[in-house]
């Protein structure tokens, strides 16, 4: 069958050999290919009605060969898959990574679940390499949630790109190191801070009035620190219209 100008077809039509439509296709293997002069090709294979393992449809490019073409873009399969075979790009169509999705205004991603839990999963290969969740501006990473920093899949970090270094890490079992100084180092107990001469733990009550008070509560059970049942604490009370104040230890 050879079509060189426009058809109308209706019902159901078999054609046993080769199909020519704009002077260049054929079916091979039960694969359907379009080409027009100096666009490449479009190609529809392995279409089966019967079902079976090669029951699906591929679109690509170039000669098809024992029912494929030579280079795949996508396949679809009858079990509701789908695959790309390269880069796909949402709003882009020069996509500089697997998946890429870009355009104006606000640009959102959603994991939603009808019935049960959601999750994004990262995943890395091996030890040698990180687990990254990367927040950048204008191309440029800034900070990174992570695992795998010295190789240890034992900590999660968060990491400061803008001034290179290690900001925060939980160690598990263990406790949190927070810090600029911290590093790679790991935290040596609940609550770990490493920082430069003079660094301090600042406490503040977010108000400024004669009476004020910040405390730090100590106890040994969960009756012990609720409401005024704190086995000690460390209070400071500002006095007067200065920022000073008077430190006392009560128990």
């Amino acid at each position: 069958l050879e079509v060189f100008k426009e058809a109308g077809v209706s019902g159901n039509n078999y054609v046993e050999g080769t199909v020519k439509v704009g002077g260049a296709s054929e079916i091979l293997g039960g694969a359907l290919s379009y080409a027009s002069a100096g666009s490449g090709q479009f190609n529809i294979s392995s279409l089966n009605a019967t079902g079976g393992a090669n029951n699906k449809i591929q679109l690509g490019f170039g000669a098809v060969t024992s029912g494929s073409p030579a280079t795949v873009a996508l396949t679809l399969d009858q079990s509701q898959n789908a695959k790309v075979h390269g880069k796909l790009g949402i709003g882009t169509a020069a996509s500089t990574y697997q998946l890429e999705v870009a355009g104006a205004g606000s640009q959102s991603i959603s994991a939603k679940s009808t019935n049960s839990h959601a999750a994004v999963r990262i995943d890395r290969f091996d030890t040698s390499q990180d687990a990254n969740l990367i927040f950048l501006t204008g191309g440029t990473n800034k900070w990174r949630l992570c695992t795998g920093l010295a190789g240890n899949d034992e900590k999660l970090s968060i990491y400061d790109d803008i001034a290179d270094t290690n900001m925060m890490v939980f160690k598990t079992g263990v406790g949190v190191g927070v810090g600029p100084a911290f590093g790679t180092a790991e935290p040596a107990n609940l609550l770990h801070l490493s920082g430069a001469d003079e660094s301090m733990l600042m406490l503040q009550a977010n108000t400024g009035s004669t009476g004020d008070k910040c405390h730090i509560g100590f106890g040994c059970s969960t009756v012990m620190l609720s409401g005024t049942n704190i086995g000690a604490r460390l209070t400071f009370e500002r006095r007067g219209a200065s920022t000073g104040g008077d430190l006392s230890f009560h128990t």
